[in-house]
């Protein structure tokens, strides 16, 4: 259930490409008074991309329709997350985490430009509720 109580978290999302990576930072910023927690693995905690956790689209040039890149990493199913899945965002803290894009996501061979956005649900350690967390939206071409 969408909790009613959703924290007072930010995600910016900021891009680093290269010929062969493309690198995906977030910053997930605590504005609020009270303690937020992000789950680690939809969050790339750890630097690791373990769900679809962004949004990919090409912007294909004189076309209308723009073309989603498909994930292709692993989709885990996973048991309720406990405490220690969390990372705790202290009140008025930030914590930061980097992940390749290139590696889970089945980007065409050659140059293209793409929209990207973090996107993603996180939920509470002691319920089944849940918040969405959606980061700002980019424009990158890739490879450079």
């Amino acid at each position: 259930m969408v909790s009613d109580t959703q924290p007072n978290v930010h995600v910016t999302l900021s891009l680093h490409s290269s010929e062969q990576q493309l690198v995906a930072t977030l910053v997930y910023k605590n504005a609020g008074t009270n303690v937020a927690f992000i789950d680690l693995i939809n969050g790339c905690i750890k630097g690791e991309l373990k769900n679809d956790v962004f949004e990919i689209v090409a912007q294909v040039a004189g076309a209308p329709a723009k073309e989603p890149i498909r994930y292709k990493g692993p989709r885990l199913k996973r048991r309720q997350p406990t405490l220690p899945d969390f990372l705790r965002l202290e009140a008025g803290a930030a914590a930061e985490a980097n992940v390749r894009l290139d590696t889970g996501y089945a980007f065409p061979a050659g140059r293209g430009t793409y929209k990207i956005v973090y996107s993603s649900v996180h939920q509470f350690p002691h319920n089944d509720d849940y918040w969405e967390l959606t980061s700002n939206e980019l424009t990158v071409t890739f490879p450079k």
